[in-house]
């Protein structure tokens, strides 16, 4: 069992109680994460990212980033953190030195972007 399957099924059994509250207060539902998620997961697959490729992910805490982690592991690929505080140059220096197949990131409105 993973962490992915422990969200489909608690998204089964409670789909209303609440997953993720993020830093500004926002509730999203175990039903909105996982289908968020689930939404992610496909999209990444249909733009070829693959079983045990990487995933950059820069951007602050929220509920968008959660769905966005539990997406790239749904497809199988694993995400690759950085300090979206970070200089631009530490971050592109990590980014380059792990190879991800794409990159996440969130802009200040909450949406997350991917660059492949």
């Amino acid at each position: 069992m993973n962490l992915c399957t422990y969200l489909e099924r608690t998204a089964r059994t409670h789909p209303d109680r609440v997953a993720v509250v993020d830093p500004s207060g926002r509730e999203w539902t175990y039903r909105r994460l996982d289908d968020g998620s689930s939404r992610i997961a496909g999209f990444l697959a249909a733009r070829g990212v693959a079983p045990g490729d990487r995933v950059g992910v820069i951007a602050p805490k929220s509920a968008e980033v959660v769905a966005t982690l539990f997406g790239i592991m749904k497809c199988g690929a694993a995400y690759v953190p950085a300090d979206y505080t970070a200089p631009a140059t530490r971050n592109r220096t990590l980014l380059s030195d792990w190879g991800p197949n794409a990159n996440a990131a969130a802009l200040n409105n909450g949406a997350v972007v991917f660059d492949f």
